[in-house]
C-alpha cells in the first residue's frame, strides 16, 4: 500500500516487505516511500545491478540489505518455505499477501496465527479473504 494512502486512512506502520530476493523486517516501521523514491533513483541512474528495478531490493541501499534487518532467500526453498520463513520473522496485526505468488496453505495459516499475529489482541478477528478467477 502507498505509505501516503496508509496515512490517509490511519492505519498502521508497514513492519516488514517480502520479495523475490528477501525479507526486510523493520518493527519500529518502513519509510515505503523512501525506498520508493531511492528505487526509482536508482532506475533512472542505472544503479540497478542485480536486482530486478520493481523489487524491494532495488530501494535498499547496501547498508540495508547487509544489516540484520534483511534476510536473503535461501537457494532452493519453495514459496511456501520463504514465505513461512517471513512470517516466522515478522510481528504484524494484518498481512497482505501477493496475489499471485503465495497460496494460503493450512501451514502458512497456523504460522499467521501462532507467529505473525502472536502479539495481536486476544479478541482481534482472524479473517481471510480469498479472490480467485
Amino acid at each position: 500500500m502507498h505509505q501516503g494512502s496508509r496515512r490517509e486512512l490511519g492505519l498502521g506502520r508497514v513492519v516488514a516487505i517480502s520479495s523475490q530476493y528477501g525479507n526486510f523486517i523493520e518493527d519500529k516501521g518502513i519509510d515505503c516511500a523512501a525506498i520508493d523514491g531511492a528505487r526509482r533513483q536508482a532506475i533512472k541512474n542505472n544503479g540497478v545491478q542485480n536486482f530486478d528495478p520493481r523489487s524491494l531490493e532495488a530501494g535498499l541501499g547496501p547498508r540495508d540489505l547487509q544489516s540484520d534487518r534483511y534476510t536473503t532467500l535461501k537457494a532452493g526453498t519453495t514459496d511456501e518455505q520463504h514465505l513461512h520463513a517471513f512470517l516466522t520473522a515478522a510481528r504484524a496485526d494484518v498481512f497482505v499477501p501477493c496475489a499471485r505468488r503465495y497460496v494460503l496453505t493450512p501451514n502458512i495459516v497456523h504460522t499467521l496465527a501462532n507467529d505473525t499475529f502472536a502479539q495481536t489482541t486476544s479478541n482481534a478477528r482472524f479473517r481471510v479473504w480469498s479472490r480467485t478467477g
